[in-house]
C-alpha cells in the first residue's frame, strides 16, 4: 500500500507541505527520456524505494 494511505510522515512530503495527490511524481527530463516518456508526456511507472 502506497505511504499516502498509511499516513506515512503525516501524509507530509520531505518540506511538511501535506500531499494532495498521491499519484504524483516529478521527474527529469533526462530520466522521463530514459524510460521511454516523451516532451510532456505522461505515463504510468512502478518504482522501488531502497530499504
Amino acid at each position: 500500500m502506497p505511504a499516502y494511505y498509511n499516513n506515512y510522515n503525516g501524509i507530509k512530503d520531505e518540506f511538511g507541505s501535506k500531499v494532495l495527490n498521491p499519484a504524483g511524481i516529478d521527474l527529469t527530463p533526462a530520466v522521463a527520456a530514459w524510460i521511454g516518456l516523451g516532451q510532456y508526456q505522461n505515463g504510468r511507472t512502478t518504482h522501488t524505494c531502497p530499504s
